[in-house]
């Protein structure tokens, strides 16, 4: 994965945030269909809860929709 899941560590919410958003950079660019890439995301953010050090029910939740218009924003390109 990447710098932020380090062997399989315990990661904080920046972390996590981090490592969301960078994911659906790489899938919106990626060639993949609609369907595919709701389907990547919906395995991703799973797996992202087993690896935060936050309880998973307290941890924020990031819809594929809202995350993909922050990472689309003009304003927002960049930034975590």
């Amino acid at each position: 994965m990447n710098a932020a899941f380090r062997e399989f560590g315990m990661v904080g919410a920046v972390d996590r945030q981090t490592w969301l958003f960078d994911f659906m950079r790489s899938l919106d660019g990626s060639a993949l269909s609609e369907r595919e890439r709701k389907a990547c995301w919906t395995w991703a953010e799973t797996w992202s809860l087993c690896m935060t050090s936050q309880p998973s029910h307290r941890a924020p939740r990031y819809p594929y929709e809202w995350v993909r218009r922050q990472v689309r924003h003009p304003a927002l390109r960049g930034c975590h």
